[in-house]
């Protein structure tokens, strides 16, 4: 993972060129996905849920409560589910640099991936938030080094623990290059962040140029790689086993916590309680008023 930048990776201006170019010969099929995957996330949140709410109140009507707490799963379920089905068609227009198929092509091809792609997303989140757990320094190497893995599923088929173990694998020997090109390519993403009209058309805007970038350098990667033989390490395994074991840290440390704050915020609100109460002007307050 770690090791000095070496010039075999493409430079910042050759990455950025090549992702404008291929941005600009795909906007059509990028913002169709974007456009039909953000309505129909909407209509999975909100309009399915309340023809289902509308149809369950009407038959049991006296189950009111429980109607609206199982349309908020039913909601929360869909719309995420939705929303990776278009994450993954997105992905899957921008994983070739050398061929761009259509919107259609697209979701038809991430029908099938919504499990595994959402599985891959949710074991790289959990391994780097445990990451930031054991002292923030791991969450930020394991940042860099899984990366990739969602893209590797796509485009390689590699699923699961595998998928996070190949992006390390793609990583290893030239971290400090890969993760200086990461930080330039979110760059423009983050700096959204400060337009002070339109921040969220602006981010949609820009973002597809980091997935472009981040797509252009894994095949950068895969091709200094050649025919390397993959195989899973039981070390990388154990690795991301300690970074995901990280998210116990919380659940550990909580009630320890509050054990050990409970008793003193106890004795710092009666401390300034008390100091409140003998002050003259509360005294003054709470005194009878003489009348003239």
């Amino acid at each position: 993972m770690e090791g000095a930048a070496r010039p075999d990776l493409p430079g910042f201006g050759f990455l950025f060129k090549r992702a404008g170019l291929i941005y600009r010969e795909r906007w059509r099929t990028i913002f169709s996905i974007i456009v039909v995957g953000a309505a129909a996330t909407m209509a999975a949140a909100v309009f399915v849920p309340l023809i289902l709410l509308f149809f369950l109140l009407r038959h049991a009507p006296g189950q009111s409560w429980d109607a609206f707490i199982f349309c908020g799963v039913c909601a929360a379920f869909l719309a995420s589910a939705v929303f990776v089905w278009a994450q993954a068609a997105l992905g899957l227009s921008l994983i070739d640099p050398d061929r761009g198929p259509g919107a259609k092509d697209c979701f038809e091809a991430a029908w099938a991936k919504i499990p595994g792609f959402a599985w891959v997303c949710i074991l790289a989140a959990a391994a780097c938030t445990g990451g930031f757990f054991l002292l923030i320094v791991p969450g930020l190497v394991l940042s860099v080094c899984l990366a990739f893995a969602p893209l590797i599923y796509l485009g390689e088929g590699v699923g699961g623990f595998a998928a996070l173990l190949k992006s390390c694998h793609y990583v290893k020997g030239r971290f400090w290059a890969v993760a200086a090109r990461l930080g330039a390519l979110c760059a423009p993403t983050a700096a959204t962040s400060l337009v002070p009209l339109g921040r969220g058309t602006a981010r949609l805007a820009v973002m597809p140029l980091t997935f472009i970038g981040a797509a252009l350098l894994l095949a950068e990667l895969r091709r200094l790689r050649g025919r390397a033989p993959f195989a899973p390490s039981l070390r990388g395994r154990l690795l991301l086993a300690l970074a995901l074991a990280g998210l116990a840290v919380p659940v550990f440390l909580l009630p320890r916590t509050l054990a050990w704050a409970a008793p003193r915020l106890h004795a710092l609100e009666s401390r300034l309680t008390s100091g409140l109460l003998d002050t003259p002007a509360f005294r003054r307050l709470l005194a009878p008023r003489r009348s003239p």
